[in-house]
């Protein structure tokens, strides 16, 4: 599955000023280390973006979750095609500029699907991080990361998911049918990345172009070279 989130550098900040409720929380603290991680995953109502937008793309960030709105466009492309495994919250527009149009309205979306991802360490990690719970004492560059791991059996016919690893952090997730269908929609504003690999989280997919899965096997296959080099 694929990491959605936002590409705000294409357009520049569209950072959503969104204040949510969470109906339902996960609490973990970490037995070993003590760390603890509060994964806020669904939530009753929202207050409303209050930010004035320089433009109005399909997808906005939103501030206290780590999920985003989507626009009319979006969800209705979504339903169009039977794109499932989520729900959507209106969202109310206020504090828009008055020589700014009205825009489309905005939709909170959340994931119905809740899955636990499984922890890969690599050799040495005590030196790094928790053996525990994976989460890292402090980041150095380079420093060898977990990679995150769910079965296929778990992600069969799941379009949208939000994953956890107890005090690690909360993904929304999605499908390859959702990146194909932002493909062909051109949605704007919204990125995507390999879940599973966080040393391949900087290849952003380019989604914008239909041989998208053609030019990412070309940039990991890159990647691949260039480590076995290093060795």
């Amino acid at each position: 599955m694929y990491n959605f989130h936002v590409n705000s550098y294409a357009f520049g900040s569209y950072k959503a000023k969104v204040a949510l409720w969470p109906k339902t929380e996960l609490i973990y603290t970490c037995p070993v280390c003590g760390m603890t991680r509060y994964n806020e995953i669904i939530y009753e109502r929202t207050t409303g973006i209050d930010f004035p937008q320089k433009k109005w793309p399909d997808v906005l960030a939103c501030t206290l979750t780590i999920t985003n709105a989507i626009s009319d466009y979006v969800l209705h492309d979504m339903r169009e095609n039977r794109i499932g495994g989520f729900e959507v919250f209106k969202l109310n527009i206020t504090n828009i500029p008055e020589n700014k149009p009205k825009p489309f309205d905005y939709w909170l979306i959340s994931p119905t699907t809740t899955l636990q991802y499984e922890l890969v360490l690599p050799p040495n990690y005590e030196k790094y991080g928790c053996l525990n719970c994976g989460m890292w004492k402090s980041y150095e560059k380079g420093m060898p990361l977990p990679k995150l791991q769910i079965s296929d059996e778990k992600i069969k016919d799941v379009d949208w998911a939000f994953a956890y690893y107890g005090s690690g952090s909360g993904y929304v997730l999605c499908s390859e049918r959702v990146v194909d269908l932002a493909c062909a929609k051109k949605w704007t504003n919204c990125g995507f990345v390999i879940f599973g690999d966080p040393d391949l989280w900087d290849i952003k997919i380019q989604y914008e172009k239909s041989n998208w899965r053609e030019i990412l096997e070309k940039e990991i296959a890159k990647r691949d070279a260039e480590s076995n080099l290093s060795l």
